[in-house]
């Protein structure tokens, strides 16, 4: 195993953002995350890249307004992205709201409602389960609304990003 030295070591982090740049800096190529053991690329990530992925999507939450204290939720399956998604929006200044990808359409709404999220990045589909249709499900004014959502039954839900094809004119483009 590596020996590292204590200075910028990950443990001497005060802030996540700062732990993943020091783990970047301190461990490189190694992987960060893999997924049910798999080494595939599609199943694994680095921590290089890990500090690469999460800085770009924080960069992009910033552009869009978020920022300390906003509420960013995300329903992603489990895997390397989740950990990015919640290291960017960490980055980003932002509380990351994992949301479980077992959650049903009438229980999307009270979280939603009561975690005062302002936005929301979905995974499109899951083991033939399709979260745009839920979130279309849960909050039927999601089929008629523009991308500025003013939404009664989630009102500090101001966007929704995603990535798929045919996606209600309510849904941002997500290409995490």
């Amino acid at each position: 195993m590596k020996q590292h030295t204590p200075a910028g070591a990950p443990t001497l982090s005060e802030t996540f953002p700062a732990f993943v740049r020091a783990a970047a800096a301190a461990y490189g190529d190694e992987p960060a995350i893999t997924f049910a053991g798999e080494t595939l690329a599609d199943d694994a990530i680095s921590f290089r890249e890990l500090e690469r992925k999460s800085a770009e999507i924080a960069r992009g939450l910033l552009a869009v307004g978020v920022g300390k204290g906003t509420r960013i939720g995300f329903i992603y399956c489990n895997g390397p992205m989740f950990a990015v998604l919640f290291a960017a929006i960490a980055r980003a200044g932002a509380v990351a709201v994992p949301i479980s990808t077992l959650i049903k359409s009438n229980e999307l709404v009270r979280v939603l409602r009561q975690s005062d999220v302002a936005g929301l990045i979905v995974q499109r589909s899951m083991l033939g389960k399709d979260f745009v249709t839920r979130l279309c499900d849960a909050l039927p004014e999601l089929t008629n609304a523009s991308p500025d959502l003013r939404l009664r039954q989630a009102p500090f839900l101001r966007w929704i990003a995603s990535s798929g094809d045919a996606l209600p004119a309510a849904f941002h483009r997500w290409t995490g």
